[in-house]
């Protein structure tokens, strides 16, 4: 048999851009960006209370920390918020597509013949709304490939049945 490698015309291939993908669960957007002001609202806080109670110079500049850190943490929440609602999905026949970002984009295109392992991952405040995160492990990669995250348990549940079930 004689082998063949022909050139592949590129105005001929598919444009992945035109795939219809399913943003992950608005709720999920919701519990990144609580969390960060979970993480910030005391901080803050604690600097303006620091602030308030200070004389001279220790309380100009504690209050100015406090500013600091309410700037801080109000960008780093709509940036995580933005995120969240960015990470779009796609669960076709022979591939996953995950794409997320917002200055830095990524689009990963997974084959399903090619996963090795799916790992279905739940911490406490996803469990609390219902929430799961599939990981997607690669054949000879070692480490995940990409993690599908915000995800309601019963699609996650689904999609990795999906998704092992290819290869059988």
């Amino acid at each position: 048999m004689a082998f063949i490698n022909t050139q592949v015309d590129l105005d001929k291939l598919p444009d992945f851009r035109q795939i219809e993908t399913t943003q992950v669960e608005r709720q999920y957007a919701n519990v990144c960006t609580a969390i960060g002001v979970a993480i910030f609202a005391p901080l803050t806080l604690g600097l303006l209370l620091g602030g308030l109670l200070a004389h001279g110079q220790a309380q100009i500049v504690l209050l100015f920390l406090s500013a600091g850190a309410f700037a801080l943490g109000s960008l780093i929440s709509v940036y995580t918020f933005n995120y969240c609602t960015r990470v779009r999905y796609a669960i076709r026949t022979h591939d996953i597509i995950v794409r997320k970002g917002i200055f830095f984009f990524s689009e990963t295109i997974q084959p399903l013949v090619r996963v090795q392992h799916v790992e279905l991952k739940r911490g406490p405040v996803e469990k609390r709304y219902g929430l799961a995160s599939l990981k997607i492990f690669s054949a000879g990669l070692g480490k995940e490939t990409f993690t599908l995250p915000g995800l309601l348990l019963a699609d996650a549940e689904r999609v990795r049945t999906h998704v092992l079930g290819y290869n059988e």
